[in-house]
């Protein structure tokens, strides 16, 4: 076995082949650019094996955290997205937090069921054992496209929090 021979098995490519004797020159030519062509395939295929291994493991990790939330919620654990020993949040007025992402009409309905801050409305969705949380849509007014834009809404307002002020 060459020397190219062994190198090419230790990374995993295809070994340029050795040809018998008497083969034209024109095949000998298409075989060394099939073969070119395999090789770079290969290389290709090792470089998207790493890329999806690396994105397996950051699939692992995600699955492991939501894991890890599910478990926390059924044992009646809230974590919540920020610092927890920072309780203003839960004074911001809804109408604050929110801006113009929600519309006027759903403020109004969360308000009617006493939810008119950003506490009110994590009390009213956390789990309190032997309570369960109760959905957004149980409120009158609310179906799965409000309750949809409230969590939206939420998510930019927990993102706003976490951005350091200037």
């Amino acid at each position: 076995m060459t020397d190219e021979q062994t190198e090419a098995q230790e990374e995993k490519l295809p070994v340029t082949p050795e040809l018998p004797e008497g083969i034209s020159p024109e095949r000998t030519a298409e075989i060394f650019a099939a073969d070119e062509h395999l090789q770079e395939m290969v290389t290709k295929l090792l470089a998207y094996k790493e890329v999806t291994k690396e994105q397996n493991k950051l699939t692992d990790a995600a699955q492991s955290q939501m894991n890890q939330l599910i478990h926390d919620a059924r044992m009646g654990i809230n974590r919540l997205p920020f610092d927890e020993g920072d309780q203003s949040w839960r004074e911001v007025l809804l109408t604050d937090a929110f801006g113009t992402n929600i519309s006027p009409l759903i403020i109004q309905g969360l308000a009617e069921a006493g939810i008119e801050n950003v506490g009110q409305l994590a009390d009213y969705t956390t789990p309190h054992p032997p309570k369960q949380g109760k959905y957004l849509t149980a409120i009158k007014g609310i179906g799965e496209a409000a309750a949809t834009a409230i969590e939206e809404a939420l998510d930019a307002f927990w993102a706003s929090r976490s951005q350091p002020e200037d």
